[in-house]
Protein backbone atom coordinates (compact mmCIF):
# COMPACT_ATOMS: atom_id res chain seq x y z
CA UNK A 1 0.00 0.00 0.00
CA UNK A 2 1.66 3.21 -1.17
CA UNK A 3 1.15 6.55 0.48
CA UNK A 4 -0.83 9.33 -1.13
CA UNK A 5 1.03 10.78 -4.09
CA UNK A 6 0.42 14.21 -5.61
CA UNK A 7 -0.85 13.93 -9.17
CA UNK A 8 0.72 16.01 -11.98
CA UNK A 9 -1.26 19.19 -12.52
CA UNK A 10 -2.27 18.34 -16.08
CA UNK A 11 -3.84 15.02 -15.08
CA UNK A 12 -5.19 16.18 -11.74
CA UNK A 13 -8.71 15.30 -10.67
CA UNK A 14 -9.91 18.47 -9.00
CA UNK A 15 -12.73 16.92 -7.00
CA UNK A 16 -11.60 13.39 -6.07
CA UNK A 17 -8.56 11.17 -5.74
CA UNK A 18 -7.27 8.82 -8.38
CA UNK A 19 -6.96 5.08 -7.70
CA UNK A 20 -4.50 2.63 -9.22
CA UNK A 21 -4.54 -1.11 -8.60
CA UNK A 22 -1.59 -3.28 -9.57
CA UNK A 23 -1.98 -7.05 -9.35
CA UNK A 24 0.75 -9.56 -10.05
CA UNK A 25 0.94 -13.29 -9.58
CA UNK A 26 4.01 -15.31 -8.77
CA UNK A 27 5.23 -14.80 -12.34
CA UNK A 28 7.46 -11.83 -13.09
CA UNK A 29 5.16 -10.10 -15.57
CA UNK A 30 1.45 -9.38 -15.37
CA UNK A 31 -0.51 -11.53 -17.82
CA UNK A 32 -4.09 -11.60 -19.02
CA UNK A 33 -5.51 -12.93 -15.74
CA UNK A 34 -3.70 -10.30 -13.67
CA UNK A 35 -4.80 -7.44 -15.92
CA UNK A 36 -8.41 -8.63 -15.86
CA UNK A 37 -8.34 -8.90 -12.08
CA UNK A 38 -6.80 -5.42 -11.80
CA UNK A 39 -9.73 -3.97 -13.74
CA UNK A 40 -12.29 -5.76 -11.57
CA UNK A 41 -10.67 -4.81 -8.26
CA UNK A 42 -10.16 -1.22 -9.38
CA UNK A 43 -13.90 -0.84 -10.05
CA UNK A 44 -14.80 -2.53 -6.76
CA UNK A 45 -12.50 -0.54 -4.46
CA UNK A 46 -13.17 2.73 -6.27
CA UNK A 47 -16.83 2.26 -5.35
CA UNK A 48 -16.13 1.99 -1.59
CA UNK A 49 -13.32 4.55 -1.16
CA UNK A 50 -14.47 8.08 -0.30
CA UNK A 51 -12.57 9.68 -3.17
CA UNK A 52 -13.64 13.26 -2.45
CA UNK A 53 -11.65 13.35 0.81
CA UNK A 54 -8.31 13.63 -0.99
CA UNK A 55 -8.71 15.57 -4.27
CA UNK A 56 -5.71 15.90 -6.60
CA UNK A 57 -3.98 12.87 -5.10
CA UNK A 58 -3.30 9.32 -6.20
CA UNK A 59 -3.53 6.13 -4.17
CA UNK A 60 -1.69 3.06 -5.43
CA UNK A 61 -2.70 -0.40 -4.27
CA UNK A 62 -0.14 -3.06 -5.16
CA UNK A 63 -1.09 -6.73 -4.81
CA UNK A 64 1.46 -9.48 -5.35
CA UNK A 65 1.46 -13.21 -4.71
CA UNK A 66 4.85 -14.23 -3.36
CA UNK A 67 4.19 -17.97 -3.04
CA UNK A 68 1.46 -20.55 -3.39
CA UNK A 69 1.09 -24.34 -3.16
CA UNK A 70 1.73 -26.33 -6.30
CA UNK A 71 -1.23 -27.29 -8.47
CA UNK A 72 -1.62 -30.44 -10.54
CA UNK A 73 -0.56 -30.03 -14.17
CA UNK A 74 -3.04 -32.62 -15.46
CA UNK A 75 -5.93 -31.54 -17.68
CA UNK A 76 -7.85 -34.74 -16.86
CA UNK A 77 -10.38 -34.45 -14.05
CA UNK A 78 -9.40 -36.85 -11.25
CA UNK A 79 -10.58 -37.44 -7.72
CA UNK A 80 -8.54 -36.94 -4.58
CA UNK A 81 -7.95 -40.68 -4.29
CA UNK A 82 -6.20 -40.64 -7.67
CA UNK A 83 -8.87 -42.45 -9.72
CA UNK A 84 -10.03 -40.93 -12.97
CA UNK A 85 -13.65 -39.84 -13.20
CA UNK A 86 -16.02 -40.23 -16.11
CA UNK A 87 -16.73 -37.19 -18.26
CA UNK A 88 -20.48 -37.10 -17.90
CA UNK A 89 -22.67 -34.11 -17.03
CA UNK A 90 -21.94 -34.56 -13.32
CA UNK A 91 -18.25 -33.80 -13.81
CA UNK A 92 -16.27 -31.15 -15.65
CA UNK A 93 -12.87 -31.31 -17.25
CA UNK A 94 -10.04 -29.53 -15.52
CA UNK A 95 -9.26 -26.08 -16.90
CA UNK A 96 -6.52 -25.92 -19.57
CA UNK A 97 -3.08 -25.56 -18.06
CA UNK A 98 -1.72 -22.04 -18.59
CA UNK A 99 1.89 -21.33 -17.75
CA UNK A 100 3.78 -18.18 -16.84
CA UNK A 101 2.06 -14.83 -16.54
CA UNK A 102 -1.16 -16.05 -18.21
CA UNK A 103 -1.84 -18.63 -15.48
CA UNK A 104 -5.22 -18.06 -13.88
CA UNK A 105 -5.60 -17.25 -10.20
CA UNK A 106 -7.10 -19.74 -7.78
CA UNK A 107 -10.36 -18.74 -6.11
CA UNK A 108 -8.67 -18.69 -2.71
CA UNK A 109 -5.94 -16.46 -4.14
CA UNK A 110 -8.45 -13.88 -5.35
CA UNK A 111 -10.26 -13.89 -2.00
CA UNK A 112 -6.97 -13.39 -0.16
CA UNK A 113 -6.05 -10.54 -2.52
CA UNK A 114 -9.31 -8.75 -1.69
CA UNK A 115 -9.01 -9.29 2.06
CA UNK A 116 -5.37 -8.18 2.11
CA UNK A 117 -6.26 -5.08 0.08
CA UNK A 118 -9.02 -4.15 2.52
CA UNK A 119 -6.63 -4.48 5.45
CA UNK A 120 -4.06 -2.33 3.62
CA UNK A 121 -6.65 0.41 3.08
CA UNK A 122 -7.68 0.29 6.73
CA UNK A 123 -4.06 0.35 7.89
CA UNK A 124 -3.40 3.40 5.70
CA UNK A 125 -6.44 5.17 7.25
CA UNK A 126 -8.14 5.57 3.88
CA UNK A 127 -11.78 6.61 4.49
CA UNK A 128 -14.24 3.96 3.28
CA UNK A 129 -17.99 3.90 3.05
CA UNK A 130 -17.89 0.14 3.72
CA UNK A 131 -15.34 -2.58 4.49
CA UNK A 132 -14.95 -5.28 1.84
CA UNK A 133 -14.41 -8.91 2.84
CA UNK A 134 -14.31 -11.91 0.52
CA UNK A 135 -14.69 -15.66 0.71
CA UNK A 136 -13.86 -18.48 -1.70
CA UNK A 137 -15.81 -21.72 -1.96
CA UNK A 138 -15.92 -24.77 -4.19
CA UNK A 139 -18.49 -27.43 -5.06
CA UNK A 140 -17.15 -30.97 -5.19
CA UNK A 141 -18.14 -34.55 -4.49
CA UNK A 142 -18.69 -35.41 -0.83
CA UNK A 143 -16.33 -38.36 -1.29
CA UNK A 144 -13.54 -35.90 -2.19
CA UNK A 145 -14.04 -33.75 0.91
CA UNK A 146 -11.54 -34.69 3.61
CA UNK A 147 -12.68 -32.04 6.10
CA UNK A 148 -15.81 -30.34 7.39
CA UNK A 149 -18.16 -29.25 4.62
CA UNK A 150 -21.62 -27.82 4.01
CA UNK A 151 -23.96 -30.40 2.35
CA UNK A 152 -25.25 -29.15 -1.00
CA UNK A 153 -26.96 -32.29 -2.36
CA UNK A 154 -26.77 -36.00 -1.57
CA UNK A 155 -23.58 -36.29 -3.66
CA UNK A 156 -22.01 -32.83 -3.66
CA UNK A 157 -20.94 -30.40 -0.96
CA UNK A 158 -19.56 -26.88 -0.50
CA UNK A 159 -16.08 -26.26 0.91
CA UNK A 160 -14.98 -22.83 2.12
CA UNK A 161 -11.39 -21.71 1.47
CA UNK A 162 -10.56 -24.66 -0.81
CA UNK A 163 -6.97 -25.76 -1.24
CA UNK A 164 -5.39 -25.93 -4.74
CA UNK A 165 -5.88 -29.69 -4.75
CA UNK A 166 -9.55 -29.31 -3.81
CA UNK A 167 -10.05 -26.69 -6.51
CA UNK A 168 -8.47 -28.99 -9.10
CA UNK A 169 -11.16 -31.65 -8.51
CA UNK A 170 -14.09 -29.28 -7.91
CA UNK A 171 -17.09 -29.02 -10.20
CA UNK A 172 -17.03 -25.23 -9.78
CA UNK A 173 -15.10 -22.57 -7.84
CA UNK A 174 -16.44 -19.21 -6.70
CA UNK A 175 -15.35 -15.94 -5.10
CA UNK A 176 -17.83 -13.60 -3.43
CA UNK A 177 -16.98 -10.23 -1.87
CA UNK A 178 -19.33 -8.18 0.30
CA UNK A 179 -19.24 -4.58 1.47
CA UNK A 180 -20.14 -4.52 5.17
CA UNK A 181 -21.44 -1.37 6.84
CA UNK A 182 -23.63 -0.29 9.76
CA UNK A 183 -21.42 -1.48 12.63
CA UNK A 184 -22.08 0.46 15.84
CA UNK A 185 -19.04 0.28 18.19
CA UNK A 186 -21.11 1.80 21.02
CA UNK A 187 -23.58 -1.09 20.95
CA UNK A 188 -22.02 -3.99 19.02
CA UNK A 189 -24.55 -6.48 20.37
CA UNK A 190 -27.36 -4.46 18.74
CA UNK A 191 -25.53 -3.93 15.47
CA UNK A 192 -27.30 -5.01 12.30
CA UNK A 193 -24.66 -5.30 9.62
CA UNK A 194 -25.64 -4.52 6.06
CA UNK A 195 -23.89 -6.73 3.50
CA UNK A 196 -23.91 -5.81 -0.18
CA UNK A 197 -22.50 -8.09 -2.84
CA UNK A 198 -19.82 -6.13 -4.72
CA UNK A 199 -17.83 -8.87 -6.46
CA UNK A 200 -18.63 -12.30 -7.88
CA UNK A 201 -16.45 -14.62 -9.94
CA UNK A 202 -17.24 -18.22 -10.87
CA UNK A 203 -15.71 -21.01 -12.93
CA UNK A 204 -17.38 -24.30 -13.78
CA UNK A 205 -20.99 -25.36 -13.99
CA UNK A 206 -23.39 -23.91 -11.44
CA UNK A 207 -27.17 -24.00 -11.22
CA UNK A 208 -29.32 -21.18 -9.86
CA UNK A 209 -30.13 -23.21 -6.73
CA UNK A 210 -26.42 -23.86 -6.15
CA UNK A 211 -25.59 -20.18 -6.54
CA UNK A 212 -28.05 -19.14 -3.84
CA UNK A 213 -26.60 -21.77 -1.51
CA UNK A 214 -23.05 -20.65 -2.28
CA UNK A 215 -23.98 -17.03 -1.71
CA UNK A 216 -25.31 -17.85 1.74
CA UNK A 217 -22.24 -19.86 2.74
CA UNK A 218 -19.83 -17.24 1.38
CA UNK A 219 -21.65 -14.39 3.11
CA UNK A 220 -21.33 -16.11 6.47
CA UNK A 221 -17.62 -16.78 5.94
CA UNK A 222 -16.95 -13.24 4.71
CA UNK A 223 -18.72 -11.79 7.75
CA UNK A 224 -16.47 -13.83 10.05
CA UNK A 225 -13.46 -12.43 8.16
CA UNK A 226 -14.79 -8.90 8.51
CA UNK A 227 -15.41 -9.24 12.26
CA UNK A 228 -11.92 -10.70 12.78
CA UNK A 229 -10.31 -7.88 10.78
CA UNK A 230 -12.26 -5.33 12.79
CA UNK A 231 -11.09 -6.86 16.07
CA UNK A 232 -7.47 -6.69 14.88
CA UNK A 233 -7.79 -3.03 13.91
CA UNK A 234 -9.48 -2.18 17.22
CA UNK A 235 -6.70 -3.93 19.14
CA UNK A 236 -4.07 -1.85 17.32
CA UNK A 237 -5.87 1.37 18.23
CA UNK A 238 -6.08 0.58 21.94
Amino acid sequence: MSSLIARPSRSSLSHWMGVQVRCQGKATNSGIAAKALMTELHAMFRAVILLHHFPRTLIQLSIQCTSKPSVTSSTVHISLDGHGQSHDEAHRDAQPLLLGPDATFLASEVASFINASSLALLDASIPLRATVAAAACAVLDCTDANRAFVPETDKTCVLVDPTPTEESVAHSCHVFAFAFSGYDPAAPEKTELAAQLVYCSSTGRTSSAQRFKLLEVAKKSAMETYLYARSVVEAQME
